[in-house]
């Protein structure tokens, strides 16, 4: 997984793993405890539990993907038609599929600028053009 955010590519299939691995560790509270500053921040349980259903859902909608749409998500974008089979065989609607595809494109574009490798941490340089190129938009919303 490193190997292949170093050199700038992810797939939905990297996503569900990752997704796997976080359920693993005992979810977004217990991760939230993990990383410096945040534990201590005050975040409502609600939204907590709000995420933890979001990343669920996301992850039916991935494994009601094929091979071939997990590992190039840009064939949505190819034939729209596909987001309906999908969201159709998650259980969810065609926004919510949609909503993934997006998140996906704007993590796979912060990864191809470089920002992938935080392995040693931001410097502030790396901060200033994250906040620069993502700043306008909704970073990763869950």
């Amino acid at each position: 997984m490193q190997k292949k955010m170093q050199e700038g590519k992810i797939s939905l299939e990297d996503v569900i793993e990752q997704v796997k691995s976080m359920n693993q560790l005992g979810g977004l509270d217990k991760i939230k405890s993990l990383i410096p500053g945040l534990g201590k921040a005050k975040i409502p349980e609600t939204a907590l539990e709000s995420q933890q259903q979001k990343i669920a859902k996301w992850e039916h909608i991935i494994k009601s993907m094929t091979k071939q749409e997990r590992e190039n998500a840009d064939i949505f974008e190819k034939q729209p038609s596909r987001i309906a089979r999908v969201a159709k065989g998650a259980g969810v609607n065609n926004s919510d599929v949609k909503s993934l595809l997006k998140q996906y494109k704007i993590l796979r574009d912060l990864i191809k600028s470089g920002m992938g490798d935080m392995s040693q941490g931001m410097s502030p340089q790396q901060m200033q053009k994250l906040m620069k190129k993502f700043g306008k938009k909704k970073f990763m919303k869950f």
